[in-house]
């Protein structure tokens, strides 16, 4: 990830990480409304940003220490 690399650049090492994922407005709907479609998306943006984002940082923290 890109702001991973820009972040330990500016500022050093990442010894603490925390995660809250926000893409804009999140629409919400019912489970009879809820498409395939809109749950990969909310799954795509929320699950997948929460495993890529201590994917990006641990191997660092590994070679370190």
């Amino acid at each position: 990830m890109e702001e991973t690399v820009f972040v330990s650049h500016s500022f050093g090492t990442i010894d603490v990480m925390e995660f809250s994922p926000h893409s804009g407005n999140v629409t919400t709907t019912s489970v009879l409304a809820t498409t395939d479609e809109s749950a990969l998306q909310f799954f795509n943006n929320v699950v997948i940003g929460a495993i890529n984002t201590p994917r990006s940082v641990i191997p660092e923290n590994d070679r370190t220490g």
